[in-house]
């Protein structure tokens, strides 16, 4: 019985990192934050 509960808990860890395939850093990107923005509307005079 220990070693079946064992082998399941494995058996459920390597299905749950098999799952984790999409990168995380397409989630951390701000669509409002501009990559690069020409300096004629960075610095506008008052």
């Amino acid at each position: 019985m220990k070693s079946f509960k064992n082998i399941t808990i494995l058996a459920l860890l390597v299905l749950g990192m098999s799952a984790c395939e999409k990168s995380f850093e397409d989630l951390q990107v701000n669509p409002n934050q501009p990559a690069s923005a020409p300096p004629s509307l960075i610095f506008r005079g008052c």
